[in-house]
């Protein structure tokens, strides 16, 4: 039976260790085909949580299996105690039996003396009864005949009866005690079967006892069997779960990267989008210079030809006017003509007078409009490259404010500002002996449970689950630049994988999930996929 369990675990054993190998090989030969390993990331914590119950499951059985190696290992002393009583009881029994036994052939040599004894009497009594009648002292009549007188008569008398007495005596004595020891052979005999039955009984009960032994015996290698299968397959789930967290920190070291060279594709895309953006806006910035340069000429030209147009409507009204009053001033003339010849030529210079008069007028007008468009047109110039400085000096500003900003980690917990356990090798067990490296620092005071969690930077949310892997709920934000900061043992998160978060943003509140021995929050920083001392990225 204990060759049996011990083969089977063994088969159990190398199944699981092939099976997380091929899962393994398999999962890194995937790691090229696919850009996104979000996927991996969550089969590997499922993984966790699959291998932190099966671990679980088998501390229990394991917790049963030493439970029954100990029950066992008493039911064993107490039927080893039991057999050893029982086996007295035996050999008591068979003390018995000995002295009975011994007792049942003393008597019946006893007896076989007595017979003896009985049967040598009746060989004398016949003896005596045929020399009594051969010589014929077997009647009263020998013994008158043969007597010298009445007291020899009486003396053959009494001597006759003594001698008949005696032995009568002596075969009734003797048969009597043949009869004693009959009797005490028969009880000793019954006491002799009783005594048979009870050792047979004893030896029954006995072998009972060494049955039951013996099956304790076979159920302690039993549990020490699986014990033994238990504490195996805990080292290899211990391995497994080491691989397993080892595959998991690369694929999120992975993602990591995937997700930077995806912000650094995002940059350039976004770079080229303002690039083309700009591009575009001074294409139409120029096509609205050319827009607004073409109406300002059809402006002027206009303008131009408006003002042209008056200048010849006023020149035509004022050789209207002209035509008019030399008309006026031949008929006057006509009708003065009869005056004097010198008031004739006062009025004909009084008219050209007022004719030159008029022209100096309308030449300064003429100037005056002419000089006005190249002012205009210089004017607009200045304002053309005013305007280009003017939207060179916002674009600039533009850049100064996005290129500005700050990647440093704040404080996780805004409530609560007391660190207990620091970066570094501890000290778990309180007698000394077992230590561990403490990949991060823990964050506590009394009654913070339910305090919150913030993200020590804005990220993107990578892990956000209960993977069993003693992180308890635990949520992991990738910061880009290969920075990445875990949160772990939270009682609730508040994100979900894929979430953008800004810094200070709350992801979760601080609970006792996971290992965890109280309300804390286990906080570290990983760079590159290893983990850091976060102090040097973060302080109180």
């Amino acid at each position: 039976m204990n060759k049996k369990v011990k083969a089977f675990f063994r088969r159990c054993s190398a199944l699981a260790v092939s099976g997380v190998m091929s899962f393994s090989a398999l999962n890194m030969l995937s790691i090229t085909a696919r850009a996104d390993f979000t996927d991996e990331i969550a089969d590997l914590e499922y993984k966790q949580q699959q291998l932190a119950a099966e671990r679980s499951e088998l501390e229990s059985k394991l917790a049963e299996y030493e439970e029954g190696m100990r029950e066992s290992d008493e039911y064993l002393k107490i039927y080893d105690e039991k057999m050893k009583k029982q086996e007295e009881e035996i050999i008591n029994i068979k003390q018995q039996i000995s002295m009975l036994d011994s007792k049942i052939k003393t008597t019946r040599k006893e007896i076989d003396d007595k017979t003896e004894e009985i049967d040598r009497d009746i060989v004398e009594f016949k003896q005596r009864l045929r020399i009594m009648y051969m010589e014929g002292s077997d009647s009263l009549a020998s013994i008158l005949v043969g007597s010298t007188d009445f007291y020899d008569i009486l003396v053959r008398t009494e001597l006759m009866e003594r001698v008949s007495r005696h032995d009568n005596e002596m075969i009734d004595n003797l048969n009597i005690k043949i009869t004693d020891l009959n009797a005490e052979k028969a009880e000793l005999e019954q006491n002799m079967t009783s005594l048979e039955s009870k050792r047979s009984e004893a030896e029954d009960v006995l072998e009972d006892l060494r049955e039951t032994y013996n099956n304790h015996a076979e159920m302690k290698e039993y549990y020490e069997a699986q014990a033994e299968a238990s504490r195996n397959r805990t080292d290899e789930m211990r391995a497994e779960a080491e691989s397993v967290e080892e595959d998991l920190a690369k694929f999120i070291r992975l993602q990591q990267e995937e997700n930077e060279k995806k912000r650094a594709e995002e940059e350039a895309r976004r770079k080229e989008e303002e690039r083309k953006r700009k591009e575009e806006e001074e294409r139409q910035r120029k096509e609205e210079e050319e827009r607004r340069r073409k109406e300002e000429e059809e402006r002027k030209q206009r303008e131009e030809e408006e003002r042209l147009a008056k200048i010849a409507e006023a020149e035509r009204e004022e050789a209207e006017r002209r035509l008019q009053e030399e008309m006026a001033a031949i008929e006057a003339a006509r009708k003065v003509d009869e005056q004097k010849d010198e008031d004739e030529d006062q009025d004909y210079d009084e008219l050209f007078s007022s004719s030159d008069d008029n022209n100096e007028d309308l030449a300064v007008k003429d100037s005056d409009f002419i000089d006005a468009p190249n002012n205009d047109q210089d004017t607009q110039g200045a304002s053309a490259e005013n305007s280009d400085d003017t939207d060179n000096n916002d674009d600039d500003g533009d850049d100064s404010y996005r290129s500005s900003g700050s990647s440093d980690l704040i404080w996780p917990c805004p409530t609560v500002m007391n660190m207990t356990d620091g970066y570094g090798r501890r000290t778990v067990d309180e007698e000394g002996g077992a230590s561990e490296f403490h990949k991060g620092i823990d964050i506590t005071k009394p009654g913070c449970a339910g305090e919150k969690i913030v993200a020590a930077a804005s990220g993107t949310v990578i892990t956000a689950s209960n993977t069993g892997n003693g992180y308890g709920i635990h949520v992991v934000i990738d910061h880009g630049g290969k920075l990445a900061t875990l949160y772990a043992h939270m009682s609730d998160c508040t994100v979900s994988v894929g979430d953008y978060v800004e810094q200070g943003q709350t992801i979760g509140y601080i609970g006792s999930t996971g290992q965890a021995y109280g309300n804390h929050l286990h906080f570290e920083v990983r760079v590159n996929g290893e983990h850091t001392n976060p102090l040097n990225y973060v302080s109180m």
